[in-house]
């Protein structure tokens, strides 16, 4: 695993990526991390399938997933306790990714190293999980395109939220501009180094984002 490498090779210059499958359908947590949400208070979906009818056909018929996909019925044909499940799983394999990342700072700090280590958190996507009565991904709402990004290091302050719009791609630049090798002319991003010295700085004023010709 991640966390028995950093043990072994933590004490020296390293880069490492580490990636979660999850969350992600199938939503399979353990049984005991699942439990800790059937009877949590979870938001509810924000809007519902009431909203489709107004939306463009290929918003409508992506609704309708019984066929390629891990859901059975429609979405947006889902009852209540349906789509509470699925956020209480969602949730789970959250926890579980928690426990994971929990065990690489562990591992950092008994090599004694965790604060001299740059660690960035990040997604590729969110989940519908119900909101306009949608599953997965693929639209451009708030819990589909809004991921989290959590940086802790050496130069970074600590407690600090910045308001400013990130690309993923910006994530790229800041691993070059770390570990001293000059970008790509190619590469299209602005590192968010400054962000992370002064909470109050910004680097862009939108980001561009795309997915199946959208």
């Amino acid at each position: 695993s991640a966390a028995e490498w950093l043990q072994q090779h933590g004490g020296d210059p390293f880069a490492i990526w580490v990636s979660f499958a999850g969350p992600h359908d199938p939503y399979d947590p353990p049984e005991d991390m699942a439990d800790m949400y059937y009877e949590a208070p979870i938001p509810e979906p924000v809007g519902g399938p009431e909203e489709l009818v107004n939306k463009p056909k290929a918003q409508q018929s992506r609704t309708d997933s019984t066929g390629n996909s891990m859901f059975r019925i429609k979405p947006s044909d889902a009852a209540p306790e349906q789509i509470r499940r699925w956020r209480a799983h969602y949730y789970a394999n959250i926890s579980l990714i928690d426990e994971g990342i929990g065990k690489m700072l562990a591992a950092l700090e008994a090599r004694g190293v965790l604060d001299d280590t740059m660690i960035v958190f990040t997604s590729d996507h969110g989940d519908a999980l119900g909101d306009h009565g949608l599953s997965y991904k693929g639209y451009f709402y708030e819990s589909m395109a809004h991921v989290p990004l959590i940086v802790r290091g050496p130069g970074v302050q600590s407690g600090v939220r910045c308001p400013s719009v990130v690309s993923e791609l910006d994530v790229v630049a800041l691993f070059y501009e770390v570990c001293g090798v000059d970008p790509p002319e190619t590469l299209q991003a602005v590192s968010p180094a400054p962000m992370l010295q002064d909470g109050a700085a910004s680097t862009r004023d939108a980001v561009f984002c795309e997915i199946g010709g959208r």
